[in-house]
């Protein structure tokens, strides 16, 4: 594999329980006891949280103040040209504003700018700076922001990017993670790191990239290079990862290939979660499966606590700050995978060659699941747990296109290829239920937590389908698809994946709506298998759709409802039935679709 493009990371800006700055965390650690309206009635009531002084403890609006923060110092540091994309990785963080508003008497419009993507919007708005995706994928967020960013820069969308990585410890991920026994028991405030369990900490985290060539030339402050990365999916448990370290294993092979450097170059290994007795076993599996590394294994854990989907760019920030090369490892629910790997100094590599454009092969829809679904996947799921009423229709999807396109003939085997997942408001409901069952001081239930989350859509897909390699969630009340189809494609170009099934799902669940717009209670699933070199019908170009451009809506959509026309997946199914060659608007921008032997841009 040939070496990526070398990036500059150009603008640090760090906050954590710590306090501000990267060097705040060299210091005392910073964990303790938290708040009661974090920790009233739970088993495990010890964590990192901001500073007071930085972040007020009561502010709902936490996470807003905190990426703000953070985002601030790394463009002061970096000083970007104009057109800075911001990319943002969270999992839960902006949970707090939506539970306030859970207790709220239900109004029309009360959770509007409590979702992910809205806390991207207004960051973005406020600093000048053009809104990019937003990712959620528990704690690896910030590396699939990571992937994105490395995708914009390349295809020269953005001059530079900001990626921040963001998560505020509130009620509902503290006892998410009770729920599932991940936190250490027997570990007490100023006790050494724990060795049963993970301790959680609040983070938010931005670093600035930029090409290499291109810092130099302006002549910015480097405060390292960003020289590869890589993300590998086990999909052999929904939570869990592969207790062998085959995945782990695999997303350092790729990140060390796309480096160009070797185990034997490593100066130091970051690791998170490594608390925990399962993630040490996978990260000591994993080395072993590579023949061992002798370089140093540290964590800034120990004074902040685990950073969830703030690690990967607390990764990127720390491995500035000391010499050599340095490989971040992290960790996430299924079995999540990924890894950078960062230089204080590096000489350009040759850019990657460019890949024509990808095309579809096949897509489906589905507005209601069929009654046999977990039957026909028991060797990947078990038939006696029902598959949530939400993924029905996605799985029939997806099912569908994969077996139009001939990339699975049976199913419950494997599927080769990776998974990009947009979704609007998926979990919203879920997350209420949640909050609902903690405040009643009732037994905590895992399988409700799960649900709250963005990305157990795709965890789940990815297990009974057998996708490995890659699961990334994009989350967006309007443009996810758009969002998630450009990513795809960018995967697909620089050669990352040879496969992707993208996947739309819009979820409108009657208890949310209430609290939102209203809408009415709906469900649209839409599935499109892409692949490079193939298909009739192909992507040459994402771009700002011009006044007058043809719309993506009309005959496309005749045979849906209007309740379902409105839903955001319903964009990509009219994408996927548009004619080509041509231009189709969807949104604020327009896909510009070409068949082979035509002129791809």
């Amino acid at each position: 594999m040939s070496p990526g493009p070398r990036l500059a990371i150009t603008g640090l800006g760090v906050l954590t329980a710590c306090g501000r700055g990267l060097e705040a965390l060299r210091g005392a650690p910073a964990l303790g006891t938290l708040p009661a309206e974090v920790a009233q009635g739970l088993p495990r009531t010890y964590g990192g949280r901001f500073p007071a002084a930085l972040v007020d403890p009561a502010d709902p609006e936490r996470a807003w103040v905190a990426g703000g923060l953070a985002l601030d110092d790394a463009l002061a540091d970096a000083d970007p040209p104009p057109g800075c994309l911001l990319i943002l990785g969270t999992g839960l963080g902006p949970m707090e504003l939506q539970l306030a508003r859970f207790a709220e008497p239900p109004a029309p419009g009360q959770l509007a700018g409590a979702l992910p993507a809205d806390l991207t919007a207004r960051l973005a708005a406020s600093r000048g700076l053009d809104e990019g995706p937003t990712f959620c994928v528990t704690c690896v967020s910030g590396s699939y922001a990571l992937e994105a960013a490395q995708d914009a820069l390349l295809a020269g969308r953005a001059p530079a990017v900001a990626v921040l990585g963001l998560e505020t410890l509130n009620r509902q991920i503290q006892a998410g993670f009770c729920a599932l026994d991940a936190l250490s028991a027997s570990w007490t405030p100023g006790a050494p790191p724990p060795a049963d369990g993970i301790v959680l900490g609040e983070a938010a985290c931005c670093v600035v990239l930029e090409p290499l060539d291109r810092a130099r030339a302006r002549g910015a402050r480097i405060h390292g290079v960003l020289l590869g990365s890589g993300v590998w999916v086990d999909a052999t448990h929904l939570i869990a990862p592969d207790p062998g370290g085959a995945g782990l294993a695999q997303a350092l092979e790729l990140a060390l290939d796309r480096a160009a450097v070797g185990l034997a170059d490593l100066d130091a290994l970051t690791l998170t979660a490594d608390t925990s007795p399962l993630y040490a076993a996978t990260y000591a599996a994993a080395l072993e499966r590579l023949g061992g590394v002798a370089a140093p294994r540290e964590s800034w854990e120990a004074a902040g606590g685990h950073a969830l989907a703030a690690s990967a760019s607390l990764g990127l920030a720390w491995a500035c700050t000391r010499p050599g090369v340095t490989a971040n490892l992290t960790v996430g629910f299924g079995g999540q995978n990924a890894v950078s790997v960062v230089a204080r100094a590096a000489d350009p590599a040759p850019a990657p060659i460019p890949r024509p454009a990808p095309g579809w092969v096949a897509c489906a829809w589905a507005t209601g699941g069929a009654p046999d679904l977990e039957d026909r996947f028991a060797p990947r799921w078990n038939p006696r747990r029902p598959l949530p009423a939400e993924l029905r229709p996605a799985l029939e999807a997806s099912w569908d296109a994969l077996a139009a396109a001939g990339w699975g003939d049976t199913p419950g085997t494997a599927v080769e290829g990776g998974l990009v997942l947009a979704v609007d408001r998926v979990g919203l409901a879920a997350a209420e239920r949640f909050a609902a069952q903690v405040d009643a001081g009732r037994a905590l239930r895992p399988g409700e937590f799960l649900a709250s989350l963005p990305s157990t859509p795709a965890g789940t897909l990815g297990l009974v389908l057998g996708l490995h390699a890659y699961q990334a969630t994009l989350c967006h009340p309007e443009r996810a698809p758009l969002d998630a189809l450009e990513h795809a494609v960018a995967l697909l170009r620089r050669g990352a994946l040879g496969r992707v099934l993208l996947v739309a799902l819009s979820v409108r669940e009657p208890e949310a709506e209430r609290r939102l717009d209203a809408a009415p209670a709906a469900t649209l699933a839409v599935a499109l298998a892409l692949e490079a070199d193939a298909g009739d019908v192909r992507v040459a170009e994402v771009r700002a759709a011009d006044e007058g451009e043809q719309s993506a809506a009309g005959a496309l959509l005749v045979d849906l409802s209007p309740s379902y026309r409105g839903l955001p997946a319903a964009g990509l199914l009219a994408l996927a039935r548009a004619p080509a060659p041509g231009g189709v608007r969807w949104g604020a921008r327009c896909v510009e679709l070409t068949r082979p032997g035509e002129e791809e841009r």
